[in-house]
């Protein structure tokens, strides 16, 4: 099926939803950008799965200092540490003893929930919708329903 592709003036998030949500169990990727902003949610039978951003802000070790999981110095030489070694940050963090799963999948649902939330306030952009199986995400996924979500 061909993607569904819009402009957020005439397809606000807060009016797709329900459509996508009603009759079948969502399975997807949502992509919204907005001038330099990128964000793009990964839907599996209405859950969410995973989420991403272009925007520096709302990358998983910035949100960590944010809620004061990290402190940035441990943040920084985590990220960089990951990065060396080719690990999804939030797997490297749980493995070397950073940060425990619990603690890592709430500060990403945080920040899944906070990066969607943001979406329904925007009036310009575009978004796309792809119905599919989305692709095999690296890092800790996430299960938040899609339904209370919206």
């Amino acid at each position: 099926m061909a993607p569904f592709r819009g402009s957020l003036a005439q397809h606000r998030l807060s009016f797709l939803m329900p459509a996508l949500l009603e009759g079948r169990r969502l399975t997807g990727v949502l992509r919204l950008e907005r001038g330099a902003v990128e964000r793009v949610f990964f839907f599996r039978d209405a859950y969410l799965l995973a989420a991403w951003s272009s925007d520096p802000a709302e990358h998983l070790a910035q949100v960590l200092v944010e809620l004061r999981v990290l402190d940035a110095a441990s943040a920084a030489s985590a990220f960089d540490a990951a990065h060396a070694a080719g690990r999804p940050l939030g797997e490297f963090l749980v493995e070397r003893g950073f940060v425990d799963l619990h603690r890592l999948t709430e500060a990403l649902e945080h920040k899944a929930r906070e990066a969607f939330f943001d979406c329904y306030t925007w009036e310009v952009g575009e978004l796309t919708f792809s119905d599919g199986e989305p692709p095999p995400s690296p890092g800790v996924p996430l299960q938040l329903k899609a339904g209370p979500l919206h």
